[in-house]
């Protein structure tokens, strides 16, 4: 039961880091663009 968690939580953390990737990547994109 505990293993299943942990590998959830894991799941979700990488789901979130991807998120943020693709929110930082917009937000340099959109700067570039802007000059």
């Amino acid at each position: 039961m505990r293993q299943a968690r942990i590998r959830a939580s894991r799941v979700v953390n990488t789901e979130l880091l991807l998120l943020y990737w693709d929110i930082g990547r917009a937000i340099l994109d959109r700067q570039a663009a802007e000059g």
